[in-house]
Order: C-alpha cells, then structure tokens, then sequence
C-alpha cells in the first residue's frame, strides 16, 4: 500500500532507512538497528494511506521491541533479511505494488522460518 500512497519523501526515507539498517546490521549494532527497523516499518504502514495499518504502527514496534528484549534476534541480523529490506524500499520507492508486497511477504517468511525453531522447543 505505501508503494501506492507514500509522499516522494517517504519513499526517498524508506530507502534511507533500509541503507542505514544494512550498515547498522553489518556493524552488529542491534540496539541503533531495532530503532532504524521500527521507524522502517511504521513510515511503511503510516505512508500506507490505511488507516488500519497506520494504527499497527505501535503493535508492530512492540513486538518487534519484545522479539529483541527476549532474545529472538540474531545478535547480527541476517543478510538476507537485510536485503529484503532494502528490496522493500526499493519497490516503494519506484511506486511498484506487487513487487513491494512480494518483498515484504518474503520478509515476514524469513522472520517465521527463522522463529520456528524457537516455538517447537
């Protein structure tokens, strides 16, 4: 939806932001990079034009607040989740729907593979 209704400085913020994610993952600075992917996801659900997701904004920075206080992140995020940050970014950025959408469900399926392993235990 942000790829759709985001202003040309959401977009131009959002892949700000997923940059500066990469540098902050690559550095292992877990605490500054938690901070850089709540701002990345709430400017992606307020930039939306729903206003259902925009609400989601404070759930998602929680949960993604939690997931780190208890201990369910990599203390270095994955490549591959930094990447599809960016890929996220990107198709928002260019105003391309699908290809935003498909990045961020290949994002959110990396986040649950990833915690799987956790929940069988």
């Amino acid at each position: 939806a942000a790829a759709r209704s985001a202003s040309a400085d959401e977009r131009a913020r959002a892949v700000r932001l997923a940059g500066r994610m990469r540098e902050l993952g690559e550095a292992g600075d877990l605490a500054e990079f938690l901070e850089y992917d709540i701002a990345f996801h709430t400017l992606l659900l307020r930039s939306s034009g729903n206003e259902m997701f925009g609400a989601l904004a404070d759930v998602v920075a929680v949960v993604l607040r939690g997931r780190t206080r208890l201990g369910l992140m990599p203390h270095q995020p994955v490549p591959e989740a930094l990447r599809l940050h960016e890929r996220v970014a990107d198709a928002v950025a260019r105003g391309l729907p699908d290809p935003a959408e498909t990045a961020m469900r290949d994002l959110l399926a990396e986040v649950r593979d990833a915690m799987l392993p956790l929940w069988r235990r």
